[in-house]
């Protein structure tokens, strides 16, 4: 549920509480508090903090899945790519993204569920997809098509006062991790 750096900095937040606690102690001299003590309340610091994430974590899931509090979406592309965004986009509780269905030409792929989401049709449904499931954005995944086709989906977007965004297929990413290390 949470990452490493956020782990970190719960860590060293709970850390230097207890510090700065044990040094205004130190300078009052009035009272004496045991070691325990202070161990104590370190370790339940940390542990409401991590409760704290995962209820806000879950919270933030059930708004998502009840379509409260989110961004209606809709990819184009039910491939590897599309897959992969779908599964990003659900495991992120900061994105506020719901994913409503894919479009997809595959004409196999029509009126199937991946990934328990819906999968409406190709190109020729998508301007009635997006009037249809009410999406604000359209995720772009597909990984080589023609720049036409790209064109031709921006446009319906753009018509349609749809958001869209170009997603790079995964090997593009894999290229451009090498390149940068």
């Amino acid at each position: 549920i949470l990452n490493i750096r956020e782990f970190e900095v719960i860590l060293k937040t709970c850390f230097i509480g207890c510090i700065i606690t044990l040094c205004i102690l130190f300078l009052a001299k009035e009272q004496f508090f045991s070691r325990g003590v202070f161990a104590l309340t370190w370790s339940s610091m940390l542990l409401l903090m991590f409760a704290q994430r995962y209820l806000f974590f879950r919270f933030q899931y059930f708004l998502r899945s009840c379509g409260l509090a989110s961004t209606s979406v809709v990819v184009y592309g039910a491939g590897e790519v599309g897959n992969k965004l779908v599964d990003k986009l659900r495991q992120s509780p900061k994105l506020v993204f719901h994913v409503v269905g894919f479009i997809d030409d595959n004409p196999l792929l029509r009126n199937k569920v991946i990934s328990d989401v819906p999968v409406f049709g190709g190109f020729y449904e998508l301007k009635k997809t997006l009037e249809e499931t009410g999406a604000k954005k359209l995720f772009i995944a597909l990984s080589h098509v023609p720049q036409k086709v790209i064109d031709d989906i921006l446009q319906i977007c753009r018509a349609a006062n749809c958001e869209f965004q170009i997603v790079p297929s995964l090997y593009d990413i894999v290229i451009q991790q090498v390149k940068l290390t």
